[in-house]
C-alpha cells in the first residue's frame, strides 16, 4: 500500500495539461516544409538491383521503384548489363544487392 501512495504522490507533482498549455507553439498551415528547401541535388534516386545466379547467368531483378521504372522503359522482366550502364550515364547510383548463397 506504501508503494501505491508514493506512485500517487509522484503523479500529483506532474504538470497538467493547463500548466504546458501556454509553452506550445502553433504552426501555421501555410509554412512550407522543411524538405522543400533543399537543394534537389540533394535527393538523388538510385536503382537497386537483386543479382541472381540461374544456371551460371547472372540475371538482375528490380528491388525498388526506381528499377522498376527502367525495367517498364526497357522491357522484359530482368535488366541488362547494358541498360545499367545507361543508367550510370545519366548520372543514376546503381546498388547491386548480391543474392546469399545457401550451402
Amino acid at each position: 500500500m506504501n508503494e501505491i501512495n508514493q506512485w500517487l504522490d509522484l503523479a500529483k507533482k506532474l504538470p497538467t495539461y493547463e500548466d504546458v498549455k501556454p509553452s506550445l507553439k502553433s504552426v501555421p498551415l501555410t509554412q512550407e516544409p522543411a524538405w522543400r528547401n533543399q537543394d534537389i541535388q540533394t535527393i538523388r534516386p538510385f536503382v537497386a538491383v537483386l543479382a541472381k545466379n540461374q544456371y551460371g547467368i547472372v540475371r538482375f531483378y528490380p528491388a525498388n521503384d526506381t528499377a522498376d521504372a527502367v525495367l517498364r522503359i526497357q522491357g522484359g522482366k530482368t535488366l541488362t548489363p547494358d541498360s545499367l550502364k545507361t543508367v550510370r550515364q545519366l548520372g543514376l547510383e546503381v546498388s547491386i544487392i548480391q543474392e546469399e548463397i545457401k550451402l
